[in-house]
C-alpha cells in the first residue's frame, strides 16, 4: 500500500496516539456542564469535525455565553491533566520502525500545539523516526493546510511521492489541498463510513499499512 511512497506524513491524535476516547469523555463533561446532551462514542465519531469551533457549534454551545476560546482552554487544561493515560495505537511503534527501516522519510503534521506534540513524541521515544514534527502554535485546532505547505517546502518533499495517513475527513482535505496521497485509518476520531465516502483507501489498523501484498 505504501511501497511507492518515499515520504510518509502522519497525523498524530487519533492516528498514532489513541486519545479519541479521552476527548469523547472530556467533551461530554463540557456538554453536561452546559446543559447539553452527551454523546455516545458512536455519535461522537459521526459528528466530530474540523475546525473544532464548528463542531462545538453543531453540538449547541452558545459562544455568547462562553466564548470558544474559553471552552477550548477548559478542555485542554483537562486534556493535559489526563494525557498521561493515553497510549499509542496498537502496532504504531512497529509500523514506524518498519517504514524507517525501508528508508521512508517520515513526518508528523498535527493540529496539536507544537510544544505538547514534541513532548508526546519524545515521551513515546519516537523522535528518531521523524525528519520533522510539525504542530500548530496554539490550542485552537485550526486547519493544517498552511502548516503542511510549509512542511513540504522546508523538507523538499515531492508531492507525487508523498502520502498523508490520518483518521479524519480533515486529513483527507489537507492531503487534497497539498496534492499528495491519502490513506485513512478507521480507529480514530471519525466513523469508518464517513472516511470511506472520501474515496480514499481506508484500513482498520496501522498494521494493515505494512502487511505484505497491500
Amino acid at each position: 500500500m505504501l511501497g511507492h511512497y518515499a515520504s510518509i506524513i502522519w497525523d498524530w491524535n487519533g492516528t498514532l496516539l489513541n486519545d479519541g476516547w479521552l476527548c469523547h469523555e472530556l467533551g461530554n463533561v463540557q456538554l453536561i456542564a452546559h446543559g447539553l446532551t452527551p454523546l455516545t462514542i458512536d455519535e461522537y465519531k459521526k459528528r466530530f469535525r474540523h475546525p473544532i469551533q464548528y463542531f462545538y457549534e453543531d453540538l449547541g454551545f452558545d459562544f455568547s455565553v462562553k466564548p470558544f476560546n474559553q471552552l477550548s482552554t477548559e478542555f485542554h487544561n483537562q486534556y493535559e491533566r489526563r494525557r498521561p493515560e493515553c497510549q499509542l495505537q496498537d502496532e504504531a511503534s512497529m509500523v514506524l520502525r518498519k517504514l524507517h527501516g525501508q528508508g521512508k522519510k517520515q513526518f508528523v503534521l498535527s493540529a496539536q500545539q507544537q510544544d505538547i506534540l514534541l513532548e508526546s513524541v519524545s515521551h513515546f521515544e519516537l523522535a528518531e523516526f521523524f525528519a520533522h514534527v510539525r504542530g500548530l502554535p496554539d490550542k485552537l485546532a485550526h486547519s493544517k493546510v498552511d502548516l503542511g505547505k510549509e512542511l513540504l517546502k522546508q523538507a523538499e518533499v515531492v508531492p507525487e511521492t508523498a502520502v498523508l495517513i490520518g483518521d479524519t475527513l480533515h486529513d483527507f482535505e489537507v492531503a487534497s489541498a497539498l496534492g499528495i496521497g491519502c490513506v485513512l485509518v478507521a480507529h480514530g476520531y471519525q466513523a469508518k463510513e464517513l472516511l470511506a465516502a472520501t474515496g480514499a483507501p481506508v484500513v482498520e489498523s496501522l498494521a494493515a499499512l505494512v502487511e505484505s501484498g497491500r
